[in-house]
């Protein structure tokens, strides 16, 4: 094991380096976002560097999502006065009284009616998170079935809504694909993104140049959604 950096233009990353018994070069990132490169005890420093210098998209990219994912931020009181997003949009929530637990948009404002005390977090947490996992879970589905009709498949994958900390969505081939509920914090449009991300890997399971080129075909213009997932200043609700 031996700490080293690897520098490209003006970025300079560090890694821990790792050789053991293996065939392969690999790259990991942690969520505290260290970077850890594991390869064959005898692989050179040239195909080392090699290799770093071709992932270096793929670094900046994960990066950023790890870094988005598990930012540091103050601890949620869910109180009024706090702010929320959804579908892209900040709202300001608002806690009030009443004979039942709800939650409803006024405006710029998300509003929690609750029968708890208006000061307690717990329940006021519970009460908006039940919201949103309900909500986007309507949302998903309608969404999904919308974006059906565009592919001709004779079986379609199951939907389900599953918290991923670093993925927006996954297709299984045993027949399912998962969509993360933070999705409810951004805009529609990157929902519908990642749905047909998605279904296009029914059909090419892989990140293959062919995979994004029958991306293209079904979902124009999807890089800028994929940029928009990558937004720093929208805080998911999630973790």
């Amino acid at each position: 094991t031996e700490n080293r950096t690897f520098q490209k233009e003006d970025r300079k990353y560090s890694y821990t380096l790792i050789k053991h018994h293996r065939k392969t070069i690999s790259l990991t990132i942690k969520k505290d976002k260290s970077i850890f490169l594991k390869c064959p005890i005898k692989t050179t420093d040239g195909k080392i560097l090699n290799f770093l210098n071709r992932k270096v998209f793929w670094l900046e990219k994960n990066l950023n999502i790890i870094t988005k994912m598990f930012k540091v931020e103050a601890k949620k009181e869910y109180i009024s006065g706090e702010s929320f997003f959804y579908l892209g949009k900040q709202y300001k929530l608002i806690v009030k009284k009443g004979l039942e637990n709800k939650v409803r948009i006024e405006k710029s404002t998300l509003c929690i009616t609750t029968v708890s005390k208006i000061s307690d977090s717990t329940a006021n947490k519970n009460i908006l998170s039940k919201w949103y996992l309900e909500t986007a879970s309507k949302i998903a589905y309608k969404q999904y079935n919308n974006a059906l009709v565009n592919f001709n498949y004779k079986e379609f994958p199951e939907l389900k809504i599953k918290f991923y900390k670093t993925k927006w969505g996954m297709y299984s081939t045993k027949g399912i694909i998962s969509l993360n509920p933070n999705l409810i914090c951004f805009d529609k449009r990157c929902l519908e993104y990642v749905i047909y991300h998605e279904l296009c890997h029914v059909k090419i399971n892989d990140h293959s140049k062919k995979f994004y080129k029958y991306l293209d075909l079904k979902y124009m213009n999807w890089s800028k959604m994929k940029d928009r997932l990558s937004d720093r200043n929208i805080e998911v609700f999630f973790k």
